[in-house]
């Protein structure tokens, strides 16, 4: 297999980073968010060896909501 490298990136939608975009896993921040407010966007992530890449398309949604 040799190295595996990870490649996170948006491909569209609201204002959502990625924390670790080099990682296996990430966290997704939506910074300034108000009370009730949803965002939402799609990011790609390319996985890639010595030998193949791989893609995969992630719809991720975040919300602010109140807390019991």
């Amino acid at each position: 297999l040799g190295t595996v490298t990870y490649s996170w990136a948006k491909i569209s939608g609201d204002a959502i980073t990625i924390a670790a975009p080099s990682s296996a896993t990430t966290e997704f921040i939506a910074d300034g968010m108000t009370f009730l407010e949803a965002r939402a966007a799609y990011f790609r992530c390319t996985v890639t060896d010595l030998y193949l890449t791989r893609t995969v398309d992630v719809y991720v949604s975040i919300f602010d909501l109140p807390i019991p």
